[in-house]
């Protein structure tokens, strides 16, 4: 038998391929390998690893299936099909795959923090805190088990134990970004904001093209006073991402804070251009018309917001300002009494 009739020549060069990401080749080559042996489990459990880099997500269950049928106690094909469910944002079917990777072996921390994982997006939150406790209490040195275990605590509002995990998880990875930005959440309060600002620098300081971090950063600045740094950091996060109309948005509500109004207005053009269906941009642009006294074009814009949705009063009593300022009384008493109505409506809605 030659070399190339070997299944250990093409079993290495698929795993040395997809070890280096070479996903399409890996895959390609552990064809080879089963075609020589089509018994071999681990082959297509690492076909179907290289199916799911590739976002083959079906290929991927198939052949992590295929693995199982061969070898019904493999834990990792289990774990994998898992995976699988959990990135077709399947959770339950994910917990159920989980729980039979757990069953076989019952000492796996990624199967246990993958069903934590799972259970935390289907709302089970403080079940996630279990598997992620278990988790931990398996291997105590793995960040990202710190940082899911501090989601879930988000989630049911112990933004204290939150802070705790998301600090371990830094000691652990010290140059994740992420767990900066998520720490900064919690640090979120009157007495800890500073806190959140220099988390949020460590995150940018690791990830300068970060437009959330610089957006987020603003708008703590905005909060604490410091409006010059807080339109800075605005202004850098749309230079990153140019398309995204929230970070508009957000700095055009600086400016008109500030009574920028014509800048503000320049934003308010930009994110209703982004966010055609989104009330509150016309609603805003209709303010910063009226700030520049643009009064019929104001009425205009807010028009369009209440036809987005009629039970917001807000731009009903925008539009009665508005059409004051025109010297129209009688739609000035109709959008007061509208705005009232709409008013009632929707804490009849909240009541419900």
């Amino acid at each position: 038998m030659g070399q190339k009739d070997s299944v250990s020549y093409w079993y290495d060069l698929a795993n040395q391929a997809l070890d280096s990401s070479r996903f399409q080749e890996s895959a390609v080559y552990f064809i080879k390998v089963i075609v020589l042996d089509p018994g071999n489990d681990t082959a297509y459990l690492r076909r179907g690893i290289a199916l799911g880099e590739l976002n083959d997500l079906q290929g991927a269950w198939n052949d992590f299936s295929k693995a199982i049928e061969i070898n019904p106690r493999y834990s990792v094909a289990y774990y994998n099909k898992g995976v699988s469910k959990f990135e077709e944002k399947d959770y339950e079917g994910a917990i159920i795959e989980y729980d039979k990777a757990i069953e076989l072996n019952p000492s796996d921390h990624d199967s246990y923090e993958g069903r934590g994982r799972s259970k935390g997006l289907s709302g089970r939150f403080k079940e996630a805190i279990e598997d992620f406790n278990e988790a931990i209490r398996l291997d105590p040195n793995i960040a990202s088990t710190y940082s899911n275990r501090a989601d879930a605590y988000c989630d049911l509002n112990k933004f204290r134990k939150a802070r705790r995990d998301y600090s371990t998880a830094i000691k652990l990875s010290p140059k994740e970004p992420d767990y900066y930005e998520d720490r900064a959440y919690v640090n979120d309060i009157p007495m800890r904001r500073r806190k959140a600002i220099a988390d949020l620098d460590s995150a940018i300081k690791l990830d300068p093209k970060n437009g959330y971090a610089y957006n987020y950063r603003g708008e703590l600045k905005w909060i604490i006073g410091q409006y010059g740094a807080a339109l800075e950091d605005y202004s850098m996060a749309i230079k990153l991402s140019p398309n995204d109309s929230d970070y508009y948005f957000d700095r055009g509500e600086l400016y008109f804070n500030r009574k920028s109004y014509k800048e503000a207005l320049d934003d308010f053009n930009k994110y209703v251009e982004l966010a055609r269906n989104d009330p509150k941009g016309y609603n805003y642009r209709g303010l910063a018309k009226y700030g520049l006294g643009r009064y019929e074009e104001a009425v205009e814009d807010y028009t369009a917001a209440i036809s987005l949705n009629l039970l917001d009063p807000q731009p009903y009593y925008n539009r009665a300002r508005a059409r004051l300022k025109l010297n129209d009384t009688s739609g000035f008493d109709s959008d007061w009494r509208k705005a009232k109505e709409a008013k009632r409506a929707r804490k009849q809605l909240d009541v419900k």
